[in-house]
């Protein structure tokens, strides 16, 4: 009997090892296949920068070969290093990049998640005052101004962030719209059309921290209510989607999976975009805003023959199509290269001015669209 027991238990072991065998030997292959594709990505992405070899400058090759490999070395161990960690124990490490359920990346912005950061009465005063002067000299120049405040992803999808932190019902970003909606300030909040529709469209991506054309559609809709002007529901417009992968653009590139080193790995993102709204020219688009100018988009066909002046972070790339639909003349500028000048030059029909939530803090100097600091 006890013979029988003993070779039952040694089948068990004998079976179980072969599965941690199997397991691993999966793993390993899986991490295997990714590094390739790092490398070949690597390659791909650096074969337009060939080495070129002046006449009897050996000394200068070294050097030159040395700092590639350097940064070479640097970026595919530190992706090695992440691909390793994630295919042969799931985690990943990042003090910058949360991993939520169900593939969910998320930019860690606990703070305002769990409501720990608030603003004073003196911070939400001043950001108050600057928001009322801008408006006030705005509508003195003609030009209406609305203020909307993208939401972090993490509020939008907190059902796939980890169990162990705790989502407040209230963040110090809806005190401040409440408090500056009070004062007379034109701010909007599509958080709550956003999540209303979260279920039924994915309106952030799954590996970016920003959200998508569908998320910036119903952005720019509630933004032009407040403006009194009538854009169709998500719901009743058709929906396109394609492979993000391969047609990566600007302000969408899966940048918590590239920050954690681990895009390879997550490289089925899907791009949605609204039928009827404008296709863009996504690497014309990054020239002109990297380069710190102003974009110009005219559109003959617009509904509105009428301009809008875009002025915001990263949330306000795909916030373009919308905007080019509704207006003819569309410009757009980052946050940080704007002058006053600028809006002299351009005199817009309308300037909305976007924060994400995590930089809602930027209001107080919103006085800046009108003053040189």
């Amino acid at each position: 009997m006890k013979k029988s027991i003993n070779i039952n238990m040694q089948w068990h072991i004998i079976i179980v090892t072969i599965i941690i065998f199997i397991l691993s030997i999966t793993s390993w292959f899986n991490f295997a296949r990714s590094t390739g594709r790092i490398i070949k990505h690597q390659y791909l992405d650096r074969k337009e920068t060939e080495i070129t070899l002046d006449k009897g400058s050996i000394d200068a090759l070294i050097d030159q070969i040395d700092s590639m490999w350097s940064v070479c070395k640097m970026s595919e161990l530190s992706s090695i290093d992440s691909l390793v960690t994630y295919f042969v124990i799931g985690e990943i490490s990042s003090d910058q990049v949360i991993s939520g359920t169900n593939r969910w990346l998320f930019y860690n912005s606990i703070d305002d998640f769990e409501g720990t950061s608030r603003y004073s009465a003196p911070e939400l005063e001043n950001m108050a005052q600057s928001a009322l002067f801008t408006q006030n000299g705005l509508e003195e120049k003609g030009i209406k101004l609305a203020i909307v405040v993208a939401p972090n992803k993490d509020n939008i999808y907190p059902e796939f962030m980890p169990d162990i932190y705790t989502h407040a019902e209230r963040s110090r970003t809806d005190e401040l719209i409440e408090y500056l909606m009070q004062r007379g300030v034109n701010i909007v909040s599509p958080k709550h059309a956003l999540l209303e529709n979260h279920l039924s469209q994915q309106v952030y991506y799954s590996y970016d921290s920003h959200w998508n054309q569908l998320g910036a559609y119903i952005g720019v809709r509630d933004t032009l209510n407040s403006l009194n002007i009538s854009m169709p529901e998500l719901s009743k417009r058709n929906i396109l989607s394609s492979e993000l992968r391969g047609h990566y653009h600007y302000c969408a590139e899966d940048d918590l999976a590239k920050m954690v080193g681990l895009r390879l790995a997550f490289s089925d993102e899907k791009e949605y975009e609204v039928d009827g709204t404008v296709l863009m020219d996504w690497v014309a688009f990054d020239s002109e805003q990297t380069a710190e100018t102003i974009s110009h988009f005219y559109n003959e066909n617009a509904v509105r023959k009428e301009s809008v002046f875009l002025v915001g972070d990263s949330f306000r790339s795909s916030m373009v199509p919308a905007l080019r639909e509704q207006f003819s003349d569309v410009y757009v500028v980052h946050r940080s290269y704007y002058t006053p000048e600028m809006l002299d030059d351009i005199h817009p029909d309308y300037l909305i001015a976007e924060y994400v939530e995590r930089f809602s803090d930027q209001i107080e100097k919103i006085n800046s669209l009108l003053e040189t600091a």
